[in-house]
Order: C-alpha cells, then structure tokens, then sequence
C-alpha cells in the first residue's frame, strides 16, 4: 500500500506542472491558477479530515499552542 501511494504522489505531483502549462496557454493568471489549485485539492483535505476525526482524542492542546497557531498566521498574512 505505501508503495502504491508513494508512485501516486509522483504521478499527481509531477503531472502539476503539466496542468500549470496548459492552463497558461488560456492566458490564465496566477491568482485563478492558485484558486483553481486550491479548489481542487479542498475535497481530498476534506476527506482526510473525516476519516482521521476521531483519531489522538488523548492529545490535548493548550491555550499557549492556540495562541502560537494564531500568531503564525497573523504573521504569514502580513
């Protein structure tokens, strides 16, 4: 199984670059490549998320991890 998923990981990650060149032949710019990008892997994040929902329930995140969390992405967005 884990070679299976590893030759897929090549296979979709090389075939990116692929996809990226043919859209820019439309005279797509990056901004809607990116949402385009983001609109179609959205559904596989969403699987994964219910498939591993009930999964670690023993770990436990304190208020300080939040705070991180929410700090790091305060400074990526700026």
């Amino acid at each position: 199984m884990g070679i299976l998923l590893g030759v897929l990981a090549v296979i979709l990650f090389s075939s990116k670059a692929v996809m990226i060149k043919l859209a820019y032949n439309y005279d797509v710019d990056a901004i809607t490549m990116l949402l385009l990008r983001m609109l179609f892997s959205f559904p596989f994040y969403v699987v994964i998320a219910y498939l591993y929902r009930n999964k670690n329930n023993d770990i436990k995140n304190t208020k300080k991890e939040y705070y991180w969390v929410v700090f790091l992405v305060w400074l990526v967005t700026i």
